[in-house]
């Protein structure tokens, strides 16, 4: 194949580069989120096993500065947390699944394209 690709041929190889590196994007993004989703949920289990004893402080980091904090407060504040990153984490996987389908249509419209090629 070393003539050249037909515009449309380029063009499609062109979305197809493009969908790929969309893929990638939000491949990474959606493991940084469920990396901070394990992380959430591993303090929740710590905190929620300490959360009755009235001796247990907690701390929070708050930009550059260590608050102490009602340890509910924070099981709170994490729970809102864990929710959110939920969320995000669903939505970019239908986002990769949608991105994924496009790819998949995509290559076998240009495996058609290319054997069409190859024929003419």
């Amino acid at each position: 194949m070393t003539e050249e690709l037909p515009p449309r041929l380029r063009n499609m190889v062109s979305q197809l580069q493009q969908l790929q590196q969309q893929a990638q994007v939000i491949h990474t993004q959606r493991r940084q989120y469920e990396i901070q989703l394990a992380e959430t949920e591993r303090a929740l289990e710590e905190l929620n096993k300490v959360k009755n004893d009235a001796e247990v402080r907690a701390y929070k980091m708050i930009g550059n500065v260590l608050v102490t904090k009602g340890v509910n407060e924070i099981i709170n504040e994490l729970e809102d947390r864990k929710e959110s990153l939920e969320t995000r984490i669903k939505t970019l996987s239908n986002q990769e699944s949608r991105i994924m389908k496009k790819i998949q249509d995509l290559q076998e419209k240009i495996r058609t394209e290319i054997g069409g090629v190859g024929a003419g």
